[in-house]
């Protein structure tokens, strides 16, 4: 299938990876350099370099720590290996910073390497925690509110809310297909606390309500900061839309520094069933049926043959004896799936900025099967596309304004019903009963047409079974939506009024549409009526019978009412006068319109 919104796909993923991983660690751009290669001042030029890494107390790598010279403006952050490089002279001292972890000094000596744990700071009372619409100090939080890592979400899936299970505590998640596009997580705070209506969680992406599906886009390259509020002391600013709890994610911003920072990221994920279903073959499903029918409920049941039984086990006539392993016909044994991401941070005084696309795309489990009956492609592809663009002006010390912008795109095309449906299809039907196709080339047949394809059916008194593979390749899916949310904020100190008083307010616009085709044909089924013996055992010729009694139409017509287009916008302006203030170091004061 050609793709409909971008002209061309990548035709080798992994040689363009390569180069763009070559182009930014050489540092292709000038006056761009990697994370952990931050410019070095003046005062530790002819100095050694050392370099290291820093770790949790769980040995996890930490992103984006803060290591300083103490004295100078010479630093660097860590990259996402948690390593670092920098330019300093014996005798000097270097300040290790990151939010949520004790600062860590340490004195340069001859050592080159330096290898560093960070202890977190349990009794940081006085640390900064988000609640609902404004952030209080931790020591003066009643509700149950969980911080959590960004990166402790990072995961091998391209579904953030996969991420959630064991991560998250108080987060029950739950995933229930592997396909791609649908293997997202079903998740919930503390169980569900809202019967016959909203379930899910409120989710709050920089102030804007998102969708699960919006929440499943976001990469946690991207993320700042997550929250969850679970109980309704935390939640009872956003009544009854808060009752299943809240999730609040905040996105990166931009960094006062000399140069930008540029981060690339480039991912192949090989994915693999853990455990598939053993299927028997023909010989021991005819066997094992035989058997079941000496219950004397099965009396309707027709034993089969034992001809037809030692037919099989001869396996020499696979379209009179068939003996078809469905799964291994439709299904793959792993599925590869890559994603590309690059984010810049930079900035100054006056403005600062992040910018963040990434590129994924995933294949499912399913064979391109149609590909060998049709022109058309209809096996699972999955391209998503994110930029999140994050821009902050500093207009006045008291004054800040803010742009962000996000655009989601997803382009979907797979068989009609996905994988779930050829799964189902493949264990409802045996391997013995038809084959996957009656050739045309087979001159024994003599039903012979060249106007269709004689796919292999069977019919009973109470239904006619489908043929797993014609059911697969009879049409195609194709569903492309995207979502756009662009966002103005406005953060204004009103100290000349009274200290402490503050207005923020924000105005942002949500686009979000859909737009699926649905494109299926008929197909005809057979099932032989008579043969003819040959002299070797085998069938010499055979007549082939219509299940339908008639013949289907083949001709790809759009399904009725499955092609469709929709969609919805949403405006949301919100504005708040804040008050905060410490009187005497000891005691805060807090009120919010």
């Amino acid at each position: 299938m050609t793709n409909k919104f971008f002209s061309s796909r990548w035709q080798s993923f992994g040689r363009r990876s390569l180069y763009l991983c070559l182009l930014f660690c050489l540092g292709a751009a000038p006056g761009v350099y990697a994370s952990g290669d931050a410019p070095q001042s003046n005062a530790t030029q002819g100095a050694h370099k050392i370099q290291g890494v820093v770790v949790d107390a769980q040995n996890e790598p930490l992103i984006g720590v803060t290591i300083m010279v103490v004295g100078t403006s010479t630093g660097t952050v860590t990259d996402a290996d948690g390593a670092f490089a920098l330019n300093v002279r014996k005798g000097q001292t270097i300040r290790l910073s990151y939010t949520g972890y004790k600062t860590k000094t340490i004195t340069v000596t001859d050592q080159r390497v330096y290898d560093v744990t960070l202890e977190e700071e349990v009794t940081s009372l006085d640390e900064a925690v988000v609640t609902s619409f404004m952030t209080q100090k931790k020591v003066s939080v009643i509700g149950s509110v969980q911080t959590v890592k960004p990166g402790s979400l990072k995961s091998s899936s391209t579904q953030l809310s996969s991420s959630f299970a064991g991560r998250l505590p108080g987060v029950i998640a739950v995933q229930r297909t592997g396909q791609p596009g649908a293997d997202g997580s079903s998740f919930w705070i503390r169980g569900i606390s809202t019967f016959g209506g909203r379930q899910e969680p409120l989710i709050i992406v920089d102030g804007i309500q998102v969708s699960s599906g919006d929440l499943n886009n976001i990469d946690p390259e991207t993320i700042e900061s997550f929250s969850i509020l679970k109980d309704a002391t935390a939640t009872a600013l956003y009544g009854t839309l808060g009752a299943n709890g809240v999730m609040i994610v905040t996105t990166k911003s931009g960094k006062d520094m000399e140069k930008p920072r540029i981060n690339v990221r480039l991912e192949t994920i090989v994915s693999t069933p853990f455990r598939k279903p053993k299927l028997v073959d023909g010989v021991a499903y005819m066997q094992m049926y035989n058997e079941a029918q000496k219950n004397p409920s099965s009396t309707n049941f027709v034993p089969y043959a034992q001809s037809k039984i030692d037919g099989t086990i001869a396996g020499k006539d696979p379209i009179m004896y068939p003996n078809v392993n469905w799964y291994d016909e439709l299904f793959k044994n792993y599925q590869v799936a890559e994603k590309a991401l690059i984010n810049i941070t930079g900035g100054t005084k006056r403005v600062d900025y992040f910018s963040s696309l990434s590129v994924s795309h995933e294949s499912g489990m399913l064979k391109s099967r149609s590909k060998d009956f049709f022109t058309y492609n209809n096996n699972i592809e999955l391209w998503k596309y994110n930029f999140q663009n994050n821009l902050n002006l500093y207009l006045h010390p008291n004054t800040k304004l803010s742009a962000r912008l996000n655009v989601q795109l997803r382009d979907y095309n797979g068989p009609i019903g996905g994988g779930g449906n050829a799964f189902s299809r493949v264990m409802g039907t045996n391997p013995a009963d038809f084959p996957v196709l009656y050739p045309y080339s087979d001159e024994r047949n003599q039903s012979r047409t060249a106007d269709y394809l004689m796919w292999g059916g069977k019919t009973s008194s109470t239904a006619t079974i489908a043929n797993p593979v014609a059911e697969v390749v009879r049409g195609y899916t194709s569903n492309f939506q995207s979502t756009v949310i662009a966002q103005v904020d406005l953060d204004q100190k009103l100290d000349f009024i009274t200290k402490g008083l503050n207005f923020k307010g924000f105005i942002a616009f949500k686009n979000w549409s859909n737009t699926e085709q649905v494109r299926r044909s008929g197909y005809n089924q057979f099932y032989v009526t008579e043969s003819t013996p040959g002299a070797d055992g085998t069938i010499a010729s055979y007549t082939l019978q219509n299940v339908a009694g008639s013949v289907q139409n083949t001709t790809l017509d759009i399904w009725g009412d499955k092609s469709y287009g929709s969609g919805d916008r949403k405006m949301n302006i919100q504005g708040i006068l804040g008050y905060n203030r410490t009187f005497n170091t000891d005691h805060d004061l807090g009120a919010m319109i």
